[in-house]
């Protein structure tokens, strides 16, 4: 069966951003551990993140740190008129993560899922003859609002979000993956239902509702969002 992984889309963990000191070591360490576990040795790997529209990137496609690096406006639209669209930051960071040939991967930014185009990569995945050899990987993160001095108040329900994705992985059962609240993910800003629910459609369609073995390997805020590291198998 195909296997799945989620990891964290925090940009700390690209080789630009982490610098010298690396803030993200044990985050790095422990997505590169359970890559280690669950990535076969050939096989397809599709990566995907959350983005504004449903579509397929080149997997050379260079990203741009812009904002990150407190470049100006007029800074960025030259860099990225120079290189066409840049890679958002997730599927870099799932790229620079796995470290496998170019050639296996795949890299998809998913919008909403009550979008047609959602239905039809659905479809098109699901039936794309996935198999033991195949990876499925979503680079999506709990809230963001679950500690003070995030990017807003602190929401009375982000650590329920949090409980409720980490338990879902846990289970092993794509319809936890599903059921998970959408409405409350945007409330409390978190960037992974439109991928989570993609995984859990492929999941279901290899497997219905027979559980997979579930492993999770980070769970926690360091920086104000809640990363999971979890993987079926």
């Amino acid at each position: 069966m195909t296997r799945f992984v989620n990891l964290p889309g925090a940009p700390v963990l690209l080789p630009r951003v982490a610098g010298s000191s690396d803030p993200a070591a044990e985050l790095r360490a422990a997505a590169r551990e359970a890559i280690a576990a669950i990535l076969p040795d050939r096989g397809r790997v599709i990566v995907t993140a959350g983005g504004i529209r449903t579509r397929t990137w080149d997997v050379a496609t260079p990203y741009d740190l812009g904002r990150l690096l407190g470049r100006s406006r007029v800074e960025r639209d030259r860099t990225t008129s120079s290189i066409g669209d840049s890679l958002p930051l997730p599927l870099a960071v799932a790229r620079a993560l796995l470290g496998v040939d170019r050639d296996r991967l795949t890299l998809i930014t998913v919008a909403d899922d009550s979008a047609p185009p959602f239905a039809e990569l659905l479809d098109d995945l699901g039936r794309d003859d996935l198999g033991d050899d195949d990876l499925v990987v979503t680079v999506a993160d709990g809230s963001a609002l679950g500690k003070a001095g995030g990017p807003d108040v602190v929401h009375p329900r982000a650590d329920e979000f949090d409980r409720a994705l980490t338990e879902a992985w846990l289970s092993g059962q794509p319809g936890r993956l599903t059921a998970l609240d959408s409405g409350l993910a945007a409330e409390v800003l978190s960037n992974g239902t439109a991928v989570w629910r993609l995984a859990a459609g492929i999941a279901a369609q290899q497997r219905g509702s027979t559980p997979y073995r579930s492993r999770i390997s980070f769970a926690d805020a360091p920086f104000g969002v809640y990363y999971l590291i979890a993987s079926w198998s």
